[in-house]
């Protein structure tokens, strides 16, 4: 498999588990010394910091979760994907919206074969509220 085909497989299934709301699941898909830049957040390092965020997006009202990979650049066994995705969040005691945005991911292939994220980020396309 290339490295594109790899990150899409690790995307989709990535998806899955968080639309099972499963927190080992997607945590799986970290480095241990991963950094997540989460928007309107301050960066956190580490896959318990990360396991922080993952919660607090549940916590909201997040259900769903869908990546789609549009780019990946490669060098060596590193590789940088860039993509869209689709949130949806059920904020308790309201009704369900969809938020759109992009992402970008550093991957590195580890020993054993698999890929891990070693940088998250993403935000979203909607604009910013009207002052």
């Amino acid at each position: 498999m290339s490295m594109r085909e790899d990150i899409e497989t690790l995307a989709a299934d990535f998806g899955k588990a968080f639309t099972n709301r499963d927190v080992d699941g997607v945590a799986s898909y970290y480095a241990e010394d991963c950094k997540v830049l989460a928007p309107n957040a301050p960066r956190v390092d580490g896959k318990s910091a990360m396991r922080e965020v993952l919660q607090s997006y549940f916590d909201m009202g997040a259900e769903g979760l869908t990546l789609t990979t549009l780019d990946v650049i490669e060098a060596g066994d590193v590789a940088v994907e860039c993509g869209r995705y689709e949130l949806t969040i059920r904020p308790p005691g309201a009704d369900s919206f969809i938020d759109v945005g992009k992402y970008v991911a550093v991957h590195q292939r580890q020993a054993d074969g698999s890929l891990k994220m070693l940088v998250d980020t993403w935000n979203s396309d909607a604009p910013l509220p009207e002052p």
